[in-house]
Formats: structure tokens, sequence, C-alpha cells
């Protein structure tokens, strides 16, 4: 998938290396991942038919075992895509934290319901919300807001999948 890049380069890339990291980021890299633009290249991987608009994000290599397993396999039967679900509750919330551990405690599991909430719940309506929900979250962010109601609506459904 194609991005602006808004980090240096770390010296192994995985997951961990994806994660928003202040020393890392570069000073436009800030206002380019606030509002964004570094995944507007994205849209040609949604034009050439390898990405759609709304879907469960596309998962690290490193990651595949932790994320397409058991009932959320589910999430590699639908295109990835640039936003949805996981994406906003990723935004909102995950990129708020930097240590790895605590990321994989607190965000991860959600994040992996919300993609297999998107698989139950995916179609022409859904998909409308979580465009409609991704502007609001980046119009949000880029006044310097905190996105709660959606972020609150997000683990919601989370947690109504976990207790199926």
């Amino acid at each position: 998938m194609y991005k602006f890049r808004s980090m240096r380069v770390a010296k192994s890339a995985n997951e961990a290396s994806l994660r928003p990291d202040e020393d890392r980021i570069f000073a436009f890299g800030r206002f380019i991942r606030k509002a964004k633009i570094d995944e507007l290249p994205q849209l040609i991987n949604i034009l050439n038919g390898t990405m759609s608009i709304v879907g469960p994000r596309p998962v690290a290599e490193d990651q595949f075992e932790m994320f397409r397993y058991g009932k959320w396999n589910e999430a590699a039967k639908v295109p990835v895509g640039l936003s949805g679900p996981a994406a906003l509750y990723d935004y909102i919330y995950g990129d708020q934290i930097t240590d790895e551990e605590e990321y994989m405690e607190k965000v991860y599991p959600t994040r992996r319901e919300l993609e297999y909430t998107y698989v139950q719940k995916a179609g022409i309506g859904y998909d409308l919300k979580m465009i409609i929900y991704t502007v609001i979250c980046i119009v949000y962010s880029l006044c310097g807001k905190e996105c709660k109601w959606i972020l609150n609506e997000l683990v919601e459904e989370a947690n109504k999948t976990m207790n199926q």
C-alpha cells in the first residue's frame, strides 16, 4: 500500500516501527499524519483494485497470524480498506499509545474485534457511515479535539462482538 512518508526509516521494518514515534516523525509529518494526508496515495491502491475505501486495514506480514486466525480470519474475506471501524479506533485512541506492550494490551483486542465487526456489518450503509465518521474524526483532530462519541460507539460495537 502506498503512503507519504512522515517518519524517518527504522532499521527493521515491522509493526512496531510503523507506530508513531515522536523521535522519528518529521516536523511536517505531524501535520500530514493528523490530517491523514499520508494516506492519500492509497487512492492509487483503490483505483487499481487492491484496496477498497472502507474495510479492515492491511496487516503487516509480521502480524498476519495475530490478526487473521479463528473468527478474526473473516476479515481476510473482504478487501482491505483505507478506513473502517478499526482504523478509526486506532486513529482516535491507538495513535496516542506509543508503548508497544501497552498498545497490545489496550488497543489490539478492540482493533481486532472491530475488523471482525466490519465483516459482519459490511454494506453500503455501514460503509457510508464509516466514510462520514472518518471525515468527522479528521476535522475534530485538526481542531485539536477528540471525537469521543465515535470512539465510544466503536468500543461498544467491539464489546458486542467480544461477548458473542
